[in-house]
């Protein structure tokens, strides 16, 4: 296909690479990880790891990256899981010279994530590439990025054109808010929580309970996948039609969790907030 055919993005437009089917990948539900005092953060690392457990065609399509935050943003069970990806095996340097350490360092063409170094623009440069896997290759891929969300501003071009494009990613902004006082005032986050509710594409979320991420990131899966051939315009929201990308804001202070029975009407009240 030459590049000139190639359109800019827009969900309305044909398709890049009308060669491949693009298939739909189911998601698996909610996965609930215990209703311990524990913090957001770390509930966001147990359901990714609940996740990486299964045989299944979620599990093999998501692929994680962080700008060198793998270990702060609760990644690092994944990557254990999941391993690091590179064009060929190499050796665990940490393994090879007998040196103890609690993480596989496994970088394998099969890896699902990719190490990055200091460099937000990175960041939004690859999640907006593989949101655009499926209609680029015809194959889908959930991408899932983390980063100290003060930090997204660095990065403001990419993500507006990741957005404008119509991909489809996962962000995980953390810590923020308040409760990162205790880590240093230079990281607080004031202008993020702007930027999630303001850009078009990018639907925005900061749930405080464990059951809430689990049904949320659950829906994300699938609102990653939307494409909307019914018209955008009649929906009461557009965007439950035409999907986009989602914004997580997660905090790292410990809370306790309130057990309850969580049904389908309630985790669709927790998708429209405000109940």
């Amino acid at each position: 296909m030459k590049a000139s055919r190639i359109p800019s993005g827009s969900k309305n437009s044909s398709p890049r690479s009308p060669s491949t089917p693009t298939l739909a990948v189911a998601t698996i539900g909610p996965q609930f990880v215990g209703i311990c005092t524990t913090s957001i953060q770390t509930v966001f690392s147990k359901v990714l790891d609940a996740i990486a457990k299964t045989d299944s065609d979620l599990a093999r399509r998501i692929i994680t990256t962080s700008p060198d935050v793998t270990f702060s943003t609760n990644l690092d069970i994944w990557v254990n899981r999941r391993n690091l990806y590179a064009k060929r095996d190499m050796v665990d340097v940490f393994q090879a010279e007998a040196i103890p350490s609690a993480q596989k360092w496994c970088f394998t063409p099969e890896g699902q994530y990719l190490e990055l170094g200091i460099a937000e623009m990175n960041l939004f440069l690859a999640l907006g590439t593989a949101g655009l896997s499926h209609s680029l290759f015809g194959e889908r891929l959930l991408s899932i990025g983390t980063l100290y969300d003060p930090f997204i501003s660095r990065s403001l071009n990419a993500l507006n054109y990741a957005c404008y494009q119509d991909a489809s990613f996962l962000l995980i902004g953390t810590p923020s808010g308040v409760f990162l006082a205790g880590e240093g005032g230079a990281h607080q986050s004031i202008a993020s929580p702007l930027i999630g509710m303001s850009r078009d594409g990018l639907a925005s979320f900061e749930p405080a309970f464990a059951d809430k991420l689990s049904v949320i990131m659950d829906c994300a899966f699938d609102y990653m996948q939307r494409f909307g051939d019914a018209r955008p315009d009649l929906a009461g929201w557009p965007r439950d039609v035409t999907g986009g990308s989602v914004y997580l804001r997660l905090f790292t202070r410990t809370i306790e969790q309130t057990p309850r029975s969580m049904d389908i009407p309630s985790g669709g009240d927790i998708i429209r907030g405000a109940y």
